[in-house]
């Protein structure tokens, strides 16, 4: 795992907190960013987040209602991995295993 995918992962979990998830279904997730990560998601590099990980196939972004659209391949990144997304404002203990899940599929 290079430096750049660990950066990318440090990112997203530092995001992950800001967000909310608005929509799920297995392959495709939206997600709400709140005003505290905004300026956070806006330098954020989505052609490196799905270059970096594995598994992301296509990112849309909407600046206008502070959502991103995830496309992603089950097989590679499960439904849970992203629910447990979900609960890591409210489980900080969280953070470790998710970001042990992630390096694993970027390796």
């Amino acid at each position: 795992m290079g430096s750049s995918t660990s950066t990318i992962i440090d990112d997203l979990m530092c995001l992950a907190p800001h967000t909310e998830i608005a929509h799920h279904i297995p392959g495709r997730v939206r997600i709400k960013v709140l005003p505290s990560g905004y300026e956070m998601a806006l330098d954020m590099d989505t052609d490196e987040l799905i270059r970096c990980i594995p598994g992301i196939t296509r990112i849309k972004v909407n600046p206008a209602s502070r959502s991103l659209v995830i496309e992603y391949d089950q097989e590679r990144l499960p439904y849970e991995l992203w629910e447990k997304l979900r609960y890591l404002k409210g489980k900080p203990e969280l953070e470790m295993e998710i970001r042990s899940r992630l390096q694993n599929v970027c390796a």
